[in-house]
């Protein structure tokens, strides 16, 4: 999470920044989403790299329509007014797993000769994000490529680059992981945001090949690189900061150091809480819970668990559905474990409730995938 107060700022700078002074026209009602939680709506996007939007709109203090910019660092998601109704419903259904009629309504949308030109570049990344969460890593790894070969300039490519490194570390490997390592090591050039985000990467890479110590002492060095910032340079990587502190926690478990992991959970929850930074309490809680499911404490995991879910998880979808599975999995521990007959009634309803909701809500997820093979029908 970036500072609200920094990012407004530079909303403001950047909606100075004019590409030109002469009147233009405009003709599609286009938004443009920040990661500040704002919307600048009503304009027409003519161009989206990956340095900065460019779009049609009136000044700020009013005037003529003329060409502004916005760099894209600042840019959260674009919602064009032109975007085929094929196209929207494709996307749709990647949410709801639905991946083979995503895939046929994507395609059926980057046919339509009434729309601009961004979809192609769109079109191939989202087509990438359906093949990727189906689980067809080659196929999302073509679609990937192709859009890097034919618009190496766009807003999607950093994307990109990071969905084909994931992708390879699904196939897994040596081949597949040396793979994963060339395409991290290209998100520097897309700005320091990104250079950490390839810093990260290199410490999954390590994860995947089971150097859970290398792994660790990777992610202990972006905490300690972030931890010594100025802490108003801290808040633009407290997301990066929370996914090493998840990572050094999984990597010290995984290394038989649990009372370690907890530890650095219990860090993680401080900084949260004086920082305000309920993303990051999601990811304590989750990876604490996580910590006592290992270690057989079922009830006071479903609690982390389910404290997550109630009092952090909204609007984080990846971290929700963590908890929601995990608590489900911890009630049917219990559930087997429990020798009086009430109290197996009351686990297993409670785990099969759980089951449910995930697959109901994050059908697209591991998590609600998993939780299909879990949750009663209907």
């Amino acid at each position: 999470m970036r500072s609200t107060m920094k990012i407004a700022a530079a909303l403001f700078l950047a909606a100075l920044m004019l590409d030109s002074v002469h009147s233009e026209t405009q003709k599609f009602k286009d938004s443009i989403n920040t990661l500040a939680g704002s919307t600048i709506g009503n304009v027409e996007i003519t161009n989206a790299t990956h340095e900065k939007i460019s779009y049609l709109a009136k000044p700020p203090g009013g005037g003529a329509i003329v060409t502004q910019a916005l760099p894209t660092y600042l840019v959260k998601d674009l919602t064009y007014d032109d975007m085929p109704l094929n196209y929207r419903q494709g996307l749709s259904r990647i949410k709801t797993a639905e991946f083979d009629e995503a895939i046929r309504r994507i395609k059926l949308g980057m046919e339509d000769q009434e729309v601009r030109s961004w979809i192609q570049p769109h079109g191939k990344y989202h087509l990438g994000v359906a093949y990727q969460t189906k689980g067809s890593y080659l196929e999302a790894i073509k679609y990937y490529h192709t859009l890097i070969k034919d618009h190496p300039d766009d807003y999607y490519v950093p994307q990109a680059y990071e969905a084909i490194a994931v992708s390879h570390i699904r196939l897994g490997g040596a081949d597949n992981f040396d793979k994963a390592l060339t395409s991290f090591k290209v998100l520097p050039q897309f700005g320091e945001l990104w250079a950490m985000r390839s810093r990260e990467g290199e410490a999954e890479v390590l994860e995947a090949k089971k150097d859970h110590d290398g792994a660790a002492d990777a992610y202990a060095n972006i905490i300690k690189s972030v931890r010594l910032m100025k802490q108003s340079d801290q808040k633009k990587f407290q997301e990066v900061l929370a996914r090493s502190y998840r990572g050094i926690g999984k990597n010290l478990i995984a290394s038989n150091k649990g009372p370690e992991a907890e530890a650095k959970y219990e860090e993680l929850i401080s900084y949260c809480k004086l920082a305000k930074f309920p993303e990051g309490m999601a990811i304590a809680y989750n990876g604490l819970g996580d910590y006592m499911k290992m270690n057989g404490k079922y009830e006071d995991a479903a609690l982390a668990f389910l404290r997550t879910s109630i009092l952090y998880g909204q609007g984080q979808e990846n971290e929700d559905a963590r908890a929601l599975f995990g608590a489900a999995e911890c009630f049917n521990q219990l559930f087997l474990k429990a020798t009086v007959k009430s109290e197996k009634e009351e686990f297993r309803a409670r785990s099969l409730q759980l089951f449910k909701e995930v697959k109901d809500k994050y059908p697209a997820t591991e998590q609600g995938q998993k939780a299909i093979q879990f949750a009663p029908p209907g």
